[in-house]
């Protein structure tokens, strides 16, 4: 088992920060359920998803510089924890932990390092508490679990601009929060009831997996199936609609638009814009066919003068160039729609 494994192993004998916010409603990435697969080990791993990859990729890569520019801007020392992989246990409630990113030497503080963008409209003013209600209830857990009165949260807003947002300790929200953790891992976990089911991609994985063949006949409906069967079909009903809506609105705006890059007014803006060209390359080929040419070229007796060895060396070069070439596609840039609501 990796490192990584162990850490996930420990992650899943209690509720952390993360988990928390997905507990209460309040986080945009995971639910109740999603916390259930994963805790009770029938979370079906997802597919493979590049964009994702790098999004972690790159936010796990810039923590050191974030770490770097609070130490900078607060004349604090950071340090992350080592122990246990990091996690740390409430001493009173062991099934709720926390995995701080750092911790400030010699003072009852930790910071969370972030680097945001989808979720930029949603914080305040730098050095204000004004952060996502998400962010709050991870680091109302990290508090808990380290006895803490304040944490920080050191953003990277858009990768551009710095700011620290301060939370402080409450006790009344702490006690009621770990009252609501605690009675959920009673019964979800320890007593291993379901949630209710959600409309994710995990809940859709861990379904088909679960009822991976259907193996009984066709039956007549229940009262509760009739109620949520036409439910289903009135709201896809309501959806195409609305797509049919939005997409008369999209043709609309770009008909308003016409040449110009967009517009702007109270509501925010729409852009709409052409991306680059963009040029792509399939070397495997390429090197496949530059080889099929060099080989005919020297065995068709051009080469045989072995007294021109540039002129044999430029030939060569020129296959290859042109096999590049043959296997090098440009595609071209289209104009993008782009909606950005105002502020507040």
């Amino acid at each position: 088992m990796t490192p990584r494994d162990q850490w996930l192993a420990l992650r899943r004998t209690g509720i952390g920060g993360t988990d928390a916010a997905a507990i209460l409603g309040l986080s945009p990435w995971s639910s109740p359920l999603n916390v259930w697969l994963d805790k009770t080990g029938r979370a079906v791993p997802r597919p493979s998803d590049p964009d994702r990859d790098d999004l972690l990729f790159l936010g796990n890569a810039l923590e050191p510089a974030i770490a770097a520019m609070y130490e900078r801007k607060t004349g604090r020392r950071l340090f992350k924890p080592e122990d246990d992989f990091g996690i740390v246990r409430h001493p009173a409630f062991p099934m709720i932990l926390g995995t701080p990113d750092r911790l400030v030497v010699g003072e009852p503080r930790g910071v969370e390092l972030k680097s945001e963008v989808p979720f930029l409209d949603r914080f305040g003013d730098p050095g204000t508490d004004e952060v996502p209600d998400f962010y709050v209830a991870q680091c109302a857990v990290y508090m808990a679990v380290n006895n803490f009165d304040a944490w920080d949260i050191a953003l990277l807003h858009g990768g551009s601009k710095f700011g620290i947002y301060t939370l402080e300790r409450s006790r009344a929200v702490e006690n009621e929060l770990l009252d609501v953790l605690v009675a959920w891992w009673e019964r979800h976990v320890v007593q291993d009831v379901q949630p209710p089911i959600d409309g994710s991609d995990s809940a859709t994985r861990y379904l088909s997996q679960k009822f991976a063949q259907n193996f009984e006949p066709l039956a007549d409906a229940t009262a509760w199936e009739e109620r949520i069967a036409r439910e289903l079909g009135e709201t896809r009903k309501r959806f195409d609609a609305i797509e049919e809506a939005k997409a008369k609105l999209e043709n609309e705006i770009r008909e308003a638009i016409g040449f110009r890059d967009g517009i702007r007014g109270s509501f925010g803006k729409v852009t709409w814009k052409r991306s680059k060209d963009s040029t792509t390359t399939d070397f495997e080929r390429a090197f496949q066919d530059a080889k099929t040419e060099v080989a005919k070229f020297l065995l068709s007796g051009t080469a045989e003068d072995m007294s021109a060895p540039i002129a044999d060396a430029e030939t060569i070069s020129g296959l290859f160039e042109l096999a590049l070439h043959r296997h090098t596609h440009t595609k071209s840039g289209v104009r993008r729609l782009l909606y950005t609501p105002a502020k507040g």
